[in-house]
């Protein structure tokens, strides 16, 4: 019973994870990452553009894997968070 019961999980996040390239502890690691160094830059009122631009590729390029992954809420706060970027960088 037990076999059954972890088989089809296992294999829909083994799915997952190919459709992202990314497991989901490597895409919590990223997303740590990401949300300390938007939160350094955000306190920053004298960010380079360029910084702003890094941090938005990175921010998209994180929310595909999380798309992939079916992470949707994840992938929702990322959606945002690159918009706020954007909004500054256009300000």
């Amino acid at each position: 019973m037990v076999g059954l019961a972890s088989g089809p999980a296992s294999a829909g996040q083994e799915s997952m994870t190919e459709a992202s390239g990314l497991s989901p502890a490597e895409i919590a690691a990223r997303l740590r990452g990401l949300a300390q160094d938007a939160y350094r830059i955000a306190k920053d009122r004298h960010a380079a553009p360029s910084e702003l631009v890094e941090l938005s590729r990175r921010f998209e390029e994180l929310r595909a894997h999380a798309r992939g992954s079916r992470m949707f809420e994840i992938e929702r706060w990322l959606e945002r968070a690159s918009e706020v970027v954007c909004e500054r960088l256009s300000a």
